[in-house]
C-alpha cells in the first residue's frame, strides 16, 4: 500500500474540503486551524461588528504588551529597508502635492472654517510656535487661553478696556519673546490692541519701563502689582488645570 499524503482539511463552519493553503497556522499549537482563511475573516468581521468595545480593549492591552518587540522590530526594518521606505515616502508625498493642487479651495475653506471656530486654539498655536523658533518654554494651552480671558473678563489687564469698535482684545507675551519670555500661563495676559491700544504701544519694550513712560510711577506700579498678583496666582493652579495642548 503506498502513502499518499493529504493535501488538504475540512473546514467545520463551512464543511468544505480545501487545501491547507487556505488555513491559517497557530503557532501555539504547530497546527492548522479548523476553520478557514475566509470564515475566520467573516467570523472576525462579524464579532467586531457586534462587540466594538471588547476589539479595542484587546488591542489597548496587545498594543501595550508588545510596545517594546514591536518598537525594535520597526527600528531594525528602518535599517535594513531604508530605499523602500524612501521610496514610500516619496510616493505618499507625491499623493499629498496631487490631492492639495485638485482640491486647494476646498482645504483653504475648511481650514478657514476651522480657524473661526477655533480662535483660541489658533491663537494658542502661532504663539506656541514663536515661542519653539527661539527655544523658549511653549506649554500655553486653550483651556489657559480661556481661564485667563475669563479671569481678566475679557478685558485689557492693563487699562480696563474691553473690546470695542475700534479695538479688540489680544493676548501678549508680558517678558517679550525677544528677551525671553516664554509662551506660558505665567507670561501671557490681555492686552487692547488697536487705537492707542496698550498692545500696540508696548511692542517688545520691557514691561516695567513701558508702563513707567506710559502712566508715570504711581499708577505704574499700581498695575504692576495686579499684573504680578495674577501672575502668583495661576501659579498655584494644579497642573491638570488646562490639558489640551
Amino acid at each position: 500500500m503506498i502513502y499518499q499524503p493529504i493535501s488538504g482539511k475540512g473546514c467545520t463552519h463551512c464543511h468544505q474540503w480545501k487545501a491547507f493553503s487556505d488555513f491559517y497556522w497557530r503557532k501555539d499549537r504547530n497546527t492548522w486551524m479548523s476553520l478557514c482563511k475566509q470564515c475566520t475573516n467573516q467570523m472576525s468581521v462579524q464579532s467586531i461588528k457586534s462587540h466594538p468595545e471588547n476589539h479595542l480593549e484587546s488591542a489597548r492591552r496587545s498594543h501595550a504588551k508588545h510596545k517594546q518587540e514591536r518598537n525594535e522590530k520597526s527600528r531594525i526594518y528602518g535599517k535594513t529597508h531604508r530605499e523602500q521606505i524612501s521610496i514610500r515616502e516619496k510616493g505618499y508625498a507625491e499623493k499629498k502635492r496631487k490631492y492639495r493642487q485638485l482640491h486647494s479651495e476646498d482645504l483653504k475653506e475648511r481650514s478657514r472654517r476651522w480657524s473661526q471656530n477655533n480662535p483660541n486654539a489658533v491663537k494658542a498655536k502661532k504663539q506656541r510656535y514663536r515661542a519653539r523658533k527661539r527655544s523658549l518654554p511653549a506649554t500655553l494651552t486653550t483651556s489657559e487661553i480661556r481661564y485667563c480671558r475669563t479671569y481678566w473678563d475679557n478685558c485689557c489687564a492693563i487699562c480696563g478696556r474691553s473690546a470695542g469698535f475700534w479695538n479688540s482684545v489680544a493676548l501678549d507675551h508680558w517678558i517679550p519673546v525677544t528677551r525671553g519670555g516664554g509662551t506660558t500661563i505665567g507670561n501671557i495676559i490681555p492686552l487692547c490692541h488697536g487705537v492707542n491700544g496698550c498692545n500696540n504701544s508696548k511692542h517688545n519694550h520691557d514691561p516695567i519701563s513701558w508702563l513707567v513712560r506710559k502712566f508715570g510711577q504711581r499708577k505704574a506700579n499700581a498695575i504692576l502689582k495686579r499684573v504680578n498678583e495674577y501672575f502668583d496666582h495661576v501659579k498655584t493652579l494644579p497642573p491638570d488645570q488646562s490639558n489640551d495642548q
